[in-house]
């Protein structure tokens, strides 16, 4: 995966205290079962951030997913990544629960000895005062698999 962000970050004064916003964009990720490796290419992205609050939500999903050494395409049993409860700090977001589901409901993929980060920034500000764009990756990784996710909307 060679995807990256970067932009013109939101100042911390600019951010918002009040009201909420929605980002859509697209997402990829790479996850590998321990013994095979996955690319989940041209997703999309949903971004909730809740500036009053200070809580900040992902959902990425509708990937093309194949093996990463024969370009097959793959069911890998999800297909979508949650990232939900993330906090505001600034112009930063980070914390939250990684999950993962296949059609709307939970599935388990990575389950021992799990360890889960994700960081978000907001960038740029629209004529309504509030950032206009937003990137972040979120990274789930276990004895059993490792997932890293990372979105990018406007």
């Amino acid at each position: 995966m060679a995807t990256g962000i970067y932009g013109v970050v939101t100042s911390e004064p600019d951010m918002p205290d009040t009201g909420s916003a929605v980002f859509n964009g697209e997402a990829e990720a790479s996850y590998s079962n321990g013994t095979t490796n996955f690319d989940l290419k041209n997703g999309t992205s949903k971004i909730s951030a809740n500036f009053a609050s200070g809580a900040v939500d992902v959902t990425a999903d509708s990937f093309t997913i194949a093996n990463r050494d024969t370009g097959v395409s793959s069911n890998i049993g999800f297909n979508s990544v949650q990232i939900s409860g993330m906090r505001v700090f600034g112009n930063t977001f980070s914390g939250g629960a990684i999950t993962t589901l296949r059609n709307g409901a939970f599935v388990e993929i990575i389950s021992e000895d799990t360890q889960q980060t994700a960081i978000g920034r907001f960038f740029g500000l629209n004529t309504a005062g509030v950032p206009d764009e937003v990137g972040g990756i979120g990274y789930l990784q276990g004895s059993d698999g490792t997932l890293t996710t990372i979105f990018l909307a406007d």
